[in-house]
């Protein structure tokens, strides 16, 4: 993960090298703000404000929003670019102004470089940009120039990611076209996190699924990723409704053909819900726009306006429920309340947390600890190597090539290797669900070798050890 883009991850580098990772998820939050204020301008600009009101509401209150909101992940960074480059491409056909390109071509750079996936709406931007051409009769040489001021800024953005990529890894597009370029990341490695990628959601074998995809974002989200891909029922609710209204505004065909057109690319992708997040916005500027139209568009008025004031109620109920539900697992309650420290929350909810509280405190700082069956180093303040679960484990590799449990006590030291963090259950766990300890007979052996002659247990909490080679 460490070579995949990122510059969402670089905000929240800032906020924690000024404060902490609370101002890290403070510029999450912001995003979040500045996400719903475009979305407003977007539609008081093309519609009227009662329907920005309306939409701007409907976007924050999604549970997958809130939920996101919460925590430092880049999908709502991208979700704030992708918009941004829908609406410099909207604005960019309303005046005729090269400026907006420019701006859709740096939203464009900015999303990709915040994760892989917004290249979907880069694709959608220069496909935009040449039917828009095109119907306007310009020159090939006119089209050509337009997808020039697009893909110029969006390389100038894009392009350092890549060329960290290859210095890093030989590989500019890693963990992609792995076989072509020599990244240290084999097959198997590459195999099994694609494979967990494909892992989520609901397989996709015939028109059916495609049709039912959306019954199913909505009303299983859990399937597609976990607790951050709960949509809510607003999206599903308000869509169908198009079909009765007379004359759709024009600005809603191009609303929902970005929408359609990021879809139908999703689907040939891993259908993570979360990775459909930056299409939210303009979903919920369709549901305000649906809401407001039949609203106002019916001749029994009072009693649609009581059916949908009822819908609209029953529906941001049960988001916050489903909110608060998914809150209940993190339980931050009684740290927001004054009620809990900071460190007593980590204590009780965190269990390999007082192992690490010990590494902090009690052993020295040139210490280098080796974990193994727990890949989360994050407060950690030692030198210390955690592998990712799509990575080669590093014990596993240094035992099977060792002749010995003293050779591989040699092996560990040689790496600088001063103790070895041990989490049993989450070990066992990631052993059943990625099969992290692929060693051999031989090097079982010499693992078990190493645990009975070479190493001290010198903490033990919560079936967590931490233990000094000797």
């Amino acid at each position: 993960f460490t070579n995949f883009p990122a510059a969402g991850e670089m905000l929240y580098t800032l906020g924690m090298l000024l404060y902490n990772d609370i101002l890290a998820k403070l510029v999450n939050f912001t995003v979040l703000i500045l996400t719903v204020l475009a979305v407003y301008n977007f539609t008081r600009r093309y519609f009227n404000h009662k329907t920005a009101l309306l939409g701007s509401a409907f976007y924050i209150t999604v549970p997958t929003i809130m939920l996101l909101t919460t925590g430092a992940y880049v999908d709502l960074i991208l979700a704030f670019f992708c918009f941004m480059v829908f609406y410099s491409f909207m604005l960019w056909v309303e005046e005729n102004s090269n400026k907006w390109l420019v701006l859709a071509g740096l939203f464009s750079g900015l999303a990709v470089g915040t994760k892989y996936t917004g290249v979907i709406v880069f694709f959608i931007l220069v496909f935009g940009v040449v039917i828009k051409s095109v119907l306007v009769k310009e020159k090939w040489t006119g089209v050509l120039k337009n997808i020039g001021v697009v893909f110029l800024p969006f390389v100038i953005l894009f392009s350092p990611w890549l060329v960290k990529n290859w210095l890093f890894t030989g590989n500019p597009l890693f963990p992609f076209i792995f076989k072509v370029y020599n990244s240290g990341w084999g097959p198997l490695n590459a195999s099994n996190y694609f494979a967990h990628i494909q892992g989520h959601g609901m397989p996709v074998k015939s028109l059916w699924d495609v049709l039912v995809l959306p019954w199913m974002l909505t009303t299983q989200g859990m399937r597609f990723g976990g607790s951050f891909d709960i949509w809510g029922p607003i999206i599903l609710i308000s869509i169908p409704w198009l079909i009765f209204i007379r004359k759709i505004n024009k600005i809603i065909w191009f609303v929902l053909g970005f929408v359609l057109f990021y879809y139908v690319i999703w689907l040939f992708t891993g259908r993570v819900a979360r990775f459909l997040v930056p299409v939210i916005p303009c979903l919920c500027i369709i549901a305000g726009y649906v809401f407001m139209e039949v609203f106002k568009g019916r001749e029994v008025r009072k009693v649609i306006n009581v059916v949908l004031s009822v819908i609209f109620v029953v529906v941001l109920a049960h988001n916050f429920y489903m909110y608060v539900f998914c809150e209940i697992v993190v339980d931050p309650f009684d740290v927001v309340l004054g009620k809990e420290t900071r460190e007593e929350y980590l204590l009780r909810k965190i269990p390999y947390y007082p192992a690490v509280k010990y590494i902090n405190e009690q052993l020295p700082e040139e210490s280098k600890i080796l974990f193994i069956g727990e890949s989360r180093g994050y407060y950690c303040k030692r030198n210390y190597i955690a592998s990712s679960v799509f990575n080669k484990t590093p014990i596993v590799e240094w035992a099977e090539k060792s002749e010995s449990a003293r050779d591989l006590r040699d092996e560990l030291k040689k790496n600088n290797i001063t103790h070895i963090f041990l989490n049993e259950p989450e070990a066992k766990r990631l052993q059943e669900s990625y099969d992290i300890l692929y060693w051999s007979d031989t090097g079982k052996r010499n693992f078990k070798g190493l645990m009975r002659l070479y190493l001290e247990n010198v903490f033990s909490s919560k079936k967590t050890h931490i233990f000094k080679i000797i």
